[in-house]
C-alpha cells in the first residue's frame, strides 16, 4: 500500500512538472510595452528594448521586476507593478502603482505646529512617495522647528497610498546667531536662544552695533510664544529695550534715543502664509534732538508674510512678499501717523546653475518728524557709503544675478539697486547702485559678501557688505 501512494505521488510530480514546462516554454510575440500609471521621469529605456521579441511568461515577470527596481533606485521605493495584461495585438500593458503621500499622523508634538509640519513633510499633495527627498524634508523639518529628532514610518492604505507616522522629539533649546555690516550702525553681532517649555517657548536675542569708536545700536528682545493647539494660532507676549545713537544728514548732528516696547498679539500661520496682529506701547526717551525728554508711541500693527522659503528644500528658489503696515498716535509731535512697507522678491532659474532674482519695495509714512522716517541707504540699497540721508517715503527695486561655482556650496554674481526717494530737504532724488556679491553656504551657515559702489563712481571708490549667519 506504500508503494502503491509513493507511485501516485511521483506521478503527480512528473505531471506537474511537465505543466510547468510547457507554461514556461509558451511564449507571446510582443510587438511594444506600456507602462500604465507612470508619472515620473525615469529611464525605463532598458525595459522597453524587450519590444517586439517573444517573451515567456517568465521574461515578463523579470521585466516587471526590473520596473519596480528602477523606481527603488530612485528613491520612489513604495512604487510596484500590481498587474500586467497581454492584449491580442501584442501590446504589454504593465500596470504601476506609484504610492502617492495620501497624509500623515504626528505624535509628540507640542511646540510645533501640526499643519507646518506635514506640510514640510508631505510637500504638495498627491507627491509619489520617495524616501530621498523625504530624507531631506526630515533634515529640513527639524532645523525649521528645532527638533532633536524625527522618525517616519510609513503604512501603506487600504488604497495604496501611503500614510506617514511621524513621531517629533523637540529639542531642549536652540542658539542662532548672525553678524553683517550695518549701513548706519556698522558691524552688528546678533545672538540668540530659544527656550522651549512643555507647551510654549521664549525667544530671547541680543543686538549690538559698532561703528567709529561707539556703540551705536545696543538692543534686547525678550519674546514668549504660546501655541493654541495645533492650530497654526499663537498668542505672544513681547518685551525690547534699545539705545540708538542716529544721524541726521541735513543738520550734520547726532542724537540719542532709549526705548522700552512691549507688545502683545497673537500669530497665526497656515502654509506660506503668516500673520502677526499685535500692539505695542513704546516709551521714547530722547537726547539732542531738538525737543528732549520723554515721548510715547502707541501703535496698532499688522505683519504679513507670503514665503515658501520653510517648506522647500533648496532656500534659493524660495519666494516672498511681506507687508507691514500700523497706525497709531505719538506725542513727539502730537499727531496720530501710519506707516507701511512692502517688499518682496523671486527667483527665476534660466537655467538650473543660474538664478536671477528680483526685488522691489516700497516704504511710507505720513508723520512729519524725522525720528519716525527711513534711512534712505540701508540693505535695500547698497553702494553708497556714510550717508545717512532718510525719507518719509522712498521706492527701491533690484536686479541679481547668480552663477553656481560649486554644486549647492559658492554662487557668485552681480548685482544692480535702484531707489527714488524724497530726501530730507523734500527734494525728490534717484539713485543706482552696482556690484557683486559672492554666497557660500555650508550646512547651517550662510556667509554673503558685497562689493558695491554708486554706478557714477567707479569701483575703486567702493565698499564690503557682508552678513554671515548660522544655527546650532
Amino acid at each position: 500500500m506504500l508503494r502503491k501512494s509513493t507511485l501516485m505521488k511521483n506521478r503527480f510530480i512528473i505531471v506537474l512538472s511537465s505543466l510547468i514546462f510547457i507554461q514556461a516554454a509558451v511564449t507571446y510575440r510582443i510587438i511594444s510595452i506600456e507602462l500604465v500609471g507612470v508619472t515620473v521621469q525615469l529611464d525605463f529605456s532598458s525595459v522597453l528594448s524587450f519590444k517586439d521579441a517573444g517573451l515567456s511568461e517568465t521574461d515578463i515577470r523579470f521585466i516587471a521586476t526590473s520596473v519596480t527596481d528602477i523606481y527603488h533606485a530612485a528613491g520612489y521605493t513604495a512604487a510596484f507593478v500590481n498587474n500586467f495584461v497581454i492584449k491580442k495585438e501584442g501590446l504589454l500593458e504593465i500596470h504601476v502603482r506609484e504610492g502617492r503621500v495620501a497624509g500623515a499622523i504626528i505624535k509628540g508634538n507640542r511646540r510645533a505646529a501640526a499643519a507646518e509640519l506635514e506640510k514640510l513633510l508631505l510637500g504638495s499633495p498627491g507627491d509619489i512617495y520617495n524616501e530621498k527627498v523625504l530624507a531631506e524634508r526630515v533634515e529640513a523639518a527639524k532645523k525649521r522647528f528645532s527638533l532633536s529628532a524625527l522618525s517616519i514610518k510609513p503604512e501603506r492604505s487600504g488604497d495604496g497610498d501611503i500614510i506617514l507616522n511621524v513621531m517629533v522629539t523637540e529639542r531642549a533649546g536652540t542658539f542662532y546667531g548672525r553678524a553683517w555690516m550695518d549701513m548706519i550702525y556698522g558691524i552688528t553681532p546678533m545672538a540668540g536662544y530659544i527656550i522651549p517649555f512643555e507647551y510654549a517657548a521664549a525667544d530671547i536675542q541680543a543686538i549690538a552695533g559698532y561703528r567709529d569708536g561707539k556703540f551705536r545700536r545696543t538692543e534686547g528682545d525678550a519674546k514668549l510664544i504660546i501655541p493654541v493647539g495645533g492650530s497654526g494660532l499663537f498668542y505672544f507676549a513681547e518685551f525690547n529695550t534699545a539705545r540708538y545713537i542716529d544721524r541726521w544728514e541735513t543738520r550734520d548732528f547726532e542724537y540719542t534715543s532709549v526705548t522700552v516696547t512691549p507688545s502683545l498679539g497673537l500669530t497665526f500661520r497656515d502654509g506660506y502664509f503668516r500673520g502677526d496682529f499685535y500692539f505695542s506701547q513704546r516709551i521714547i526717551h530722547l537726547h539732542d534732538y531738538g525737543p528732549s525728554g520723554r515721548f510715547y508711541d502707541s501703535r496698532i500693527n499688522m505683519d504679513l508674510r507670503f514665503s515658501s522659503r520653510d517648506f522647500i528644500l533648496e532656500p534659493r528658489e524660495a519666494k516672498s512678499l511681506d507687508i507691514h503696515f500700523s497706525g497709531g498716535r505719538e506725542s513727539l509731535s502730537g499727531k496720530p501717523y501710519i506707516r507701511s512697507l512692502i517688499k518682496g522678491e523671486a527667483s527665476l532659474f534660466p537655467v538650473r546653475e543660474i538664478r536671477i532674482v528680483p526685488r522691489a519695495g516700497f516704504w511710507f509714512t505720513t508723520s512729519g518728524e524725522r525720528f519716525f522716517w527711513s534711512y534712505v541707504y540701508d540693505s535695500s540699497l547698497i553702494g553708497f557709503f556714510n550717508d545717512f540721508t532718510a525719507s518719509r517715503w522712498k521706492s527701491t527695486a533690484g536686479l541679481d544675478a547668480e552663477a553656481e561655482l560649486s554644486r549647492s556650496f559658492m554662487y557668485m554674481g552681480p548685482f544692480i539697486n535702484s531707489g527714488y526717494f524724497l530726501d530730507e530737504a523734500g527734494k525728490r532724488r534717484f539713485r543706482t547702485g552696482t556690484g557683486i556679491k559672492c554666497i557660500v553656504r555650508y550646512e547651517k551657515l550662510d556667509i554673503i559678501i558685497f562689493y558695491a559702489w554708486d554706478i557714477r563712481d567707479t569701483p575703486k571708490n567702493g565698499g564690503v557688505i557682508f552678513s554671515i549667519s548660522g544655527r546650532v
